[in-house]
């Protein structure tokens, strides 16, 4: 990939830190200030004193950098990615071991902090190993694409291309066990709810103990796999009630119910209301 640099360009944007290049502006939950892809044979290093306006991700493509952070020297290798908050004094350096690319992206806005916080970045200044399979590079060309579209609605187009990218930085992140995906498993339920599923089968389907699945299962939905199976069944009744005017007990079993008094029974501990009472009032 060759080297490439973009800026946003906007009356509406404070000025430029005149040393940085950089901003920082609440107007938006999340603004692009500018994005790249960094290309280098030959040796240079980089120290900011005072940091940046705004947050700067980097991600590493080839080569190598040395990397100082509050707990000491680092080596950032291809698939690390390094996140630097606003006013952090980062420095870096390359020595021209082996031809370097980083892309990179500098971003603001006021929702910027929480939502980097929702996806687990912190305490920051932080750095990751990734499992990313050419995703994250993908994310980066987006944002490219975002920058050269000259249609309307740009800055909104960026600002969905960057949260596009910072989730799947999130989800590209190296894990533990604890925070195995149960994506098979996940989406079958969604698929079968209707239908009768145990904890077993599922287990099978993440090669995992039954006991092991239910306690992963439960950090990760908030909830056992059984209150998340009626919990989606209760959601998908209050659909056809409001929505349309299938009976009571057609509806129960379109959910997963055939006794439509335990249908009833199980709403009405769930919703507050029997399945009639709710279509009434909505």
């Amino acid at each position: 990939m060759n080297a490439r640099y973009y800026y946003a360009f906007s009356d509406s944007h404070p000025a430029r830190d005149p040393q940085t290049g950089s901003r920082a502006s609440f107007d938006s939950p999340l603004a692009v200030n500018c994005a790249g892809n960094m290309v280098a044979s030959e040796p240079f290093s980089t120290y900011l004193a005072g940091g940046r306006e705004d947050y700067y991700l980097l991600y590493m493509v080839t080569g190598t950098l040395r990397l100082w952070l509050p707990d000491g020297e680092h080596t950032v290798t291809s698939g690390s990615v390094v996140l630097f908050p606003p006013h952090y004094p980062y420095r870096y350096a390359y020595e021209g071991e082996a031809p370097l690319s980083y892309l990179w992206v500098h971003f603001t806005g006021a929702y910027a902090e929480r939502f980097l916080g929702e996806l687990g970045f912190g305490p920051l200044p932080c750095l990751h190993e990734t499992e990313d399979e050419g995703k994250i590079s993908n994310r980066f060309l987006r944002l490219f694409e975002g920058f050269e579209d000259t249609r309307p609605f740009k800055k909104q187009d960026l600002a969905c291309a960057l949260e596009s990218l910072l989730l799947t930085v999130a989800r590209s992140l190296v894990s533990s066990e604890g925070n195995r995906p149960l994506d098979r498993s996940v989406r079958y339920i969604h698929a079968a709810y209707h239908t009768e599923i145990r904890v077993p089968e599922l287990a099978r389907m993440e090669n995992l103990s039954n006991s092991r699945y239910i306690a992963l299962f439960g950090k990760q939905m908030g909830m056992p796999p059984s209150a998340y199976i009626t919990r989606l069944r209760m959601n998908a009744a209050c659909d056809l009630l409001r929505g349309t005017d299938v009976s009571v007990k057609q509806i129960g079993a379109m959910v997963g119910y055939e006794d439509a008094h335990f249908f009833s029974r199980t709403f009405k501990r769930h919703v507050g209301v029997s399945p009639q009472a709710y279509r009434q009032s909505h």
